[in-house]
């Protein structure tokens, strides 16, 4: 319900000038406080038309005051409207007709707790309402051809409530910035705000073709809280120059830097006043002590009768019972010996020490500065080549989609295009954002193409085990989960709880496999010490499984049943054996296939509903009935750019199912195939969710993928 006496604050994105393909207009404006405000958003797709002509030519009826003001909001609306087209009208009728086909606008008005509003071309408006997002422009076609007088044509019109948002962009706006980050920007902010935080991201990827209007709706009390706090702009103009935070960095220091300058050289001249009047005098002093010293000791010495002085007179330089003071000595006697030094350089005989110390100096910054201004081309480069990179990504992705809708088979490879482009972009940090919304997208279409069921990065798990499953088998409604240690767990789907069953002994080593036998209703686990145990779900017992001879099961890759039959594949010897339930044991291996040889090295799994599936390591299936190998069968490649079934590593199918389903783990997918061969769809997580395994009951059509200790449920 409309709400009375609302306040609005508007902000806005705008371009001062011509673009190189367009021009672009955008405002706000009351002429009448009585009939509320007017807005408007035009873009021309022409750099050549008039376009300042024509916007004005529609402000300036939006301005008009009738001769009879009409009460009700959609006729004194629709009456500018009129106008407006018949000015539009006379505008082409005397020769400037070439923005026809080229104008993409909204104009509306806002009064109290409505608003209408008119639009031509390709202009679109959201309103954000309670963080839900509602589009509430229509998608027209192309006015290419239209009559003037139908330029605006239909009228849209609702009512408002307290916190709507609504935000009005050209197309540009809304390729460049996703819905879901416009969602996060303004649910959080006012308006002025909101411009701030997108013209942020425009100005990363260097975007100057967007125009945009930002409308919040608030009480009057909120209203005036908002004005108190904010002193952000209620325009930013994108082809303006934007001070960078480096070069107002910059500002702030050089103001500081200046103000140290001064002080070091204040300081320098007071220090040296000091230096001349206090410190050198006792320099000098004690110099010249130490050498009447050494004067009276030399004539001592060549007074004694040998030419030797019986006493070496100690000179004292340093008070040693004062290690401060001593210090100080010494600090003080090396800077008045490099000073004195230095004053001696400008001397014609010191010169050439005086050049190569500058030369030394010069050389040293130089390398410095070289090294900086390589490193900042190096970014500036590297950030150049990401941006043109994302441009070349949103061009691809645009140009894909245009194919796509005409059928052309160049469509899906764009996308692929697009999508290395934009996946290259994304390794910017500056950029990383609106790359990451370009993926989305393309991803999007992608999986709509290839009919995948996306799991994606933050979805919630439907179940989760205690324990990391390494198999997982449905039986009707329930899940079993086996753990690597041993846990068997039963998940009730339908009543949402877990419970543990039982633990496997140690002793049998840790499990490889479980499958489930229908016809006897137990599960056949394999483990690492080569045992195959049976747990049988009618008493809960766990117990060994025998063969005749007592035979060694030996080291199978994967097993299954059919009937009261056993198969074993065996990759090292290319075989599948096949054993025979008699009287509650089963008989001595035999070979399946009998009639001709079948390679089956490298295979890692098998399923059976009457025919026998091999999946073999390189993503081939082999079809083995009564024996023999279907030499024609075959699996068609997945579609592009997965096309490859990379990391095999289970194959399932029923007699219930018409499908084949096959887990690529490199690829983080699950396969369907027709069981003659042809794809159907697949079933495809996000890399951050990393599939272990998965599970399918036809016969309720479900499907669950695992990842680790975690259960996502889907239809089938």
């Amino acid at each position: 319900m409309a709400e009375k006496n609302l306040t609005l604050s508007v902000a806005r994105i705008a371009t001062r000038n011509k673009q190189k393909d367009k021009q672009l207009f955008v405002d706000f404006f009351n002429p009448d406080d009585s009939l509320g405000g007017f807005f408007y958003l035009i873009e021309i797709e022409s750099p050549w038309v008039d376009g300042k002509k024509i916007k004005d030519l529609i402000t300036s009826t939006l301005s008009e005051n009738g001769e009879k003001r009409q009460k009700d909001l959609q006729s004194s609306f629709e009456s500018k409207i009129k106008n407006i087209n018949n000015a539009l009208s006379e505008l082409a009728n005397s020769g400037e007709h070439e923005w026809i086909g080229k104008l993409n606008a909204i104009i509306g008005q806002i009064s109290d707790d409505e608003i209408i509003f008119s639009q031509a071309g390709r202009i679109s408006g959201y309103l954000f309402r309670n963080n839900k997002i509602n589009h509430i422009t229509e998608r027209l076609n192309d006015n290419e051809g239209a009559h003037p007088l139908k330029t605006f044509e239909s009228m849209i019109s609702g009512g408002l409530v307290k916190g709507d948002k609504i935000v009005i962009g050209n197309d540009s706006f809304f390729s460049h910035l996703s819905l879901d980050r416009l969602r996060q920007i303004v649910g959080t902010a006012n308006a002025n705000s909101s411009i701030v935080e997108i013209s942020k991201s425009l100005y990363r990827s260097r975007i100057k073709d967007v125009n945009t209007l930002v409308m919040n709706f608030l009480s009057a009390e909120e209203s005036g809280e908002e004005n108190d706090k904010s002193d952000l702009p209620e325009v930013i103009f994108l082809d303006e120059a934007v001070e960078s935070s480096i070069a107002k960095t910059a500002k702030v220091s050089a103001k500081y830097l200046s103000f140290f300058a001064r002080f070091l050289a204040k300081t320098a001249v007071n220090s040296k006043k000091y230096w001349d009047s206090s410190v050198l005098p006792k320099i000098k002093n004690k110099v010249k002590n130490n050498q009447n010293q050494k004067s009276q000791s030399d004539k001592n010495l060549r007074s004694s009768p040998f030419g030797q002085s019986t006493k070496t007179p100690k000179i004292n330089y340093f008070n040693r019972k004062n290690k401060k003071a001593n210090f100080t000595r010494s600090v003080s006697y090396f800077v008045g010996n490099l000073i004195l030094r230095l004053k001696s350089l400008p001397k014609k005989e010191n010169r050439k020490f005086l050049y190569i110390g500058v030369i030394v100096i010069l050389l040293f910054f130089g390398f410095i500065k070289i090294q900086i201004n390589n490193n900042k081309n190096g970014n500036l480069k590297n950030q150049g080549e990401s941006l043109e990179g994302l441009d070349n990504a949103r061009a691809l992705y645009s140009k894909a989609i245009n194919d796509i809708g005409l059928g052309k088979k160049e469509g899906k490879e764009g996308l692929i295009s697009a999508k290395e482009a934009a996946e290259k972009a994304k390794n910017n940090s500056s950029i990383s954002d609106e790359a990451k919304n370009l993926l989305k997208q393309i991803q999007q279409k992608i999986d709509e193409i290839n009919i995948a069921t996306r799991l994606a990065s933050g979805t919630e798990a439907n179940y989760e085990f205690e324990r990391q499953s390494v198999s997982i088998t449905a039986v009707g409604k329930d899940l079993y989960s086996f753990s690597e240690t041993g846990e068997i767990s039963k998940l009730d789907s339908q009543n949402k709880k877990i419970s543990n069953l039982v633990t496997i002994d140690s002793s049998y080593g840790k499990i490889k496999n479980a499958y489930y036998s229908e016809s006897q209703n137990a599960f056949f686990i394999s483990t690492e010490n080569n045992f195959l145990l049976k747990y049988n779900l009618n008493s809960s017992t766990i117990e060994k499984t025998q063969n005749a001879g007592n035979e060694k099961w030996g080291n199978f890759v994967a097993l299954s049943s059919f009937s009261a039959n056993l198969y074993l594949l065996d990759s090292d010897v290319g075989k599948i054996w096949k054993y025979t339930l008699s009287d509650s044991t089963y008989s001595a291996a035999t070979s399946y296939v009998v009639k001709t040889a079948i390679s089956l090295s490298n295979s890692v799994d098998l399923a059976i509903d009457g025919d026998v599936y091999v999946l073999k390591n390189d993503g081939t299936i082999v079809k083995i009935s009564k024996g023999a190998e279907n030499t024609n069968y075959a699996i068609s490649a997945p579609p592009t750019p997965e096309d490859k079934i990379s990391s095999p590593k289970k194959i399932l199918t029923s007699v219930d199912s018409g499908s084949l389903y096959i887990f690529d783990k490199e690829a983080n997918r699950i396969l369907e195939y027709t069981k003659a061969g042809g794809y159907k769809r697949q079933f495809v997580a996000d890399k951050e969710i990393s599939l272990s395994t998965f599970a399918i009951n036809t016969k309720i059509n479900k499907l669950w993928l695992v990842s680790e200790k975690k259960v996502y449920e889907f239809d089938l």
